[in-house]
């Protein structure tokens, strides 16, 4: 940044003015996430995120159905502690309670993505039944009267494709792009969720 700065106003500046700048722009250091090979190219995600076209199909041809968008997610939780930095004085390691099990919990999260309220079911695994199970409650519960047409986004998930689903009516399934889980904005339920286990037995 400082480099980029230099260019533009012709005399040398400090390498921290470039970390102020930064910090203005609300960047932050941050770790990059792993990106798989054969993940969806730009063009790719940019035409998943049209999805407004489906919503103009399914309200013409039910137009007397409100068409509403829902996004869902699994979350695995379990006796495996999750350990993160956090402030100490210098030259103190300070100790966290951890245990390394392998007993887990799995959430299965429901977003509304314009209102962001999420409703949670808690399941002892994810597979085909368990998920077919949490889409016949989310039905029962948003819907018991049909009256809408609940367009659900999932990730690629083996057990969201398979042919052995039992999807309620009134709900379709859209699958995200393989290998792309930026393009699942539900997945950032599970940052607070987990913040409140880190450090903890």
């Amino acid at each position: 940044m400082a480099g980029w700065i230099e260019e533009r106003v012709g005399h040398p500046v400090n390498v921290g003015a470039g970390w102020n700048y930064l910090r203005r722009l609300q960047y932050t250091v941050q770790l990059p996430r792993p990106q798989h090979p054969q993940a969806a190219s730009l063009a790719e995600q940019d035409a998943f995120k049209k999805i407004q076209a489906l919503f103009e199909t399914l309200k013409a041809v039910s137009p007397a159905r409100f068409v509403e968008l829902r996004l869902q997610d699994e979350a695995r939780l379990g006796t495996k502690s999750v350990l993160r930095r956090h402030w100490a004085s210098r030259g103190a390691v300070p100790p966290a309670l951890h245990d390394n099990g392998f007993a887990w919990t799995y959430i299965y999260g429901f977003v509304h993505p314009y209102t962001g309220r999420s409703d949670l079911l808690r399941f002892d695994t994810v597979d085909v039944e368990s998920f077919s199970a949490a889409l016949a409650l989310f039905k029962a519960r948003f819907d018991p009267a049909d009256e809408r047409l609940l367009v659900l986004v999932v990730d690629h998930a083996g057990w969201h494709r398979s042919p052995r689903v039992v999807v309620p009516l009134g709900i379709q399934l859209v699958c995200s792009l393989p290998y792309t889980p930026e393009l699942m904005p539900a997945e950032h339920l599970w940052l607070p969720l987990k913040e409140g286990l880190v450090n903890r037995a």
